[in-house]
């Protein structure tokens, strides 16, 4: 399979950690796909109904990062979550534990920003979507409730 060209640069979510980050990992994994991402770096994925609020969280578990995600989403919502959540465990964050529903935070810490582009960014190039704008890319993806 040839590699796509990327045209992150035209996206106003793409920073160049961003589009670095998303390059290293379609380099290392000839993939965009953030389930098959998240299954070659043998990162657990556990799926179970998390309520109305949290969508998605990591725990480590005996060493080992696990990512929950509520098993009510639909395939995109559930490959956000999993992005978002893949960013946390590349950059060790801690301090950020749940992924939560627009809303249920007064501001959005610049972690949970980053984590956020990566998983916009990894969606916008596995389904072409890079040319767009963020906010199209939103509308496309159907992840208004999830980015404001």
């Amino acid at each position: 399979r040839q590699r796509k060209n990327l045209h992150l640069k035209n996206i106003e979510v793409a920073t160049m950690t961003t589009q670095k980050t998303i390059n290293n990992l379609y380099h290392e994994f000839n993939t965009y796909d953030v389930k098959r991402i998240l299954k070659m770096k043998n990162i657990p994925v556990l799926y179970y109904p998390l309520g109305n609020v949290t969508l998605g969280y990591t725990a480590t578990i005996k060493r080992i990062k696990t990512i929950t995600v509520d098993n009510s989403l639909n395939e995109i919502q559930t490959d956000f979550i999993l992005g978002h959540e893949l960013s946390h465990v590349l950059n060790n964050d801690i301090g950020t534990p749940y992924y939560r529903r627009v809303g249920s935070f007064s501001a959005i810490s610049k972690k949970e920003k980053q984590a956020n582009n990566l998983s916009l960014g990894l969606l916008a190039c596995r389904y072409e979507l890079d040319k767009y704008s963020r906010d199209m890319q939103i509308k496309q993806l159907g992840l208004s409730d999830f980015l404001d």
